[in-house]
């Protein structure tokens, strides 16, 4: 099977964009500019809170390498829906779902026949992603993935509500300002395909890592407003739709609120991006025991669990 999926004209297979019908569920997707944010426990968290409460669920898993708790969980071999769904172009993609903890939630993860093959699974994640409005469910939770990869930002943008995990000490947050900002560039990259040389200098605004003077993104509005005037546009409606939130992990009462603020101060001043906070989580040794025991049903034990919850209660059921 692997040999015939290695043997599909891939690029063929995803050219048609979805045309289905406009989205049900609400897309919540959850992103980290490095390892070890806590990004994988609260996608579980929040998709165990919804499916809980009553609501179809469906957890994505970006990564489809079948790492940590998603490999461990115990599920049937989905090799033969993943070969289904990418085989045929008019393929279901709601076979991919499989039902776990209890009727409300379903997971799509990794399969074997993708976790060493590069192209392949890029493949499945662009095709999830053209498909991924037609899904059948209340609410759909992404885990992203870390880092400012283009096929992590893809999920990462599609969703209504869009989540960065950061932690403290600095490099956390500095790492999320940049998959933020790079997500941004992202956003727009398509509609400024006709002006390659300025999104060339675009793509430098707000880069922290260079010597010297920051070049930002309000001053770059300012500069080239009148002679391109369609690329302003892109760039400011970009800007208006792009509303990231902030969950900080592993939050305690000494911590340095301050450090947090530089970096929406720096986001705001230098991309003019507004990063409003989602909520803080507390640490929870329950997450810990669960990621090395690979036993979901852990992190609902811990305090991690009722905060999540009640984030969920208020940020989202409430204004549904």
């Amino acid at each position: 099977m692997f040999a015939d999926l290695a043997a599909l004209d891939l690029d063929q297979l995803l050219a048609e964009p979805d045309t289905g019908t406009a989205p049900a569920a609400c897309i919540i997707s959850v992103g980290s500019g490095g390892r070890g944010c806590g990004k994988t426990a609260l996608c579980w968290l929040i998709a165990l809170t919804l499916s809980r409460k009553g609501h179809r669920t469906i957890l994505l898993d970006s990564d489809l390498a079948a790492a940590g708790l998603y490999g461990r969980t115990r599920l049937p071999v989905s090799d033969q829906f993943l070969h289904h769904f990418l085989q045929r172009r008019d393929a279901d993609i709601n076979i991919l779902p499989r039902p776990v903890d209890n009727k409300n939630l379903y997971l799509i993860t990794g399969s074997p026949s993708v976790q060493s093959h590069t192209r392949l699974s890029l493949a499945a994640k662009q095709k999830i992603l053209l498909h991924l409005h037609r899904l059948s469910a209340e609410y759909i939770v992404i885990d992203c993935g870390q880092g400012p990869s283009y096929p992590h930002l893809d999920l990462f943008l599609a969703a209504d509500l869009p989540i960065v995990v950061a932690r403290l000490p600095n490099s956390s947050l500095l790492e999320s300002y940049q998959f933020i900002r790079t997500g941004f560039f992202r956003r727009i990259q398509h509609r400024s395909r006709h002006w390659p040389d300025l999104f060339g200098r675009l793509s430098r605004c707000g880069d922290i890592t260079r010597a010297g003077e920051i070049r930002t993104l309000p001053a770059f509005l300012a500069r080239h407003g009148e002679a391109h005037p369609h690329l302003c546009t892109v760039i400011q409606e970009g800007l208006d739709g792009y509303k990231p939130r902030l969950v900080i992990n592993r939050a305690g009462a000494g911590m340095e609120r301050r450090r947090i603020q530089a970096m929406q101060e720096l986001l705001l001043q230098a991309m003019g991006i507004t990063l409003s906070s989602w909520g803080e989580i507390g640490e929870d040794e329950n997450i810990k025991k669960s990621e090395a025991a690979g036993q979901v049903g852990m992190l609902l034990r811990g305090s991690a669990a009722m905060e999540v919850a009640e984030l969920v209660r208020q940020r989202l059921l409430t204004r549904a």
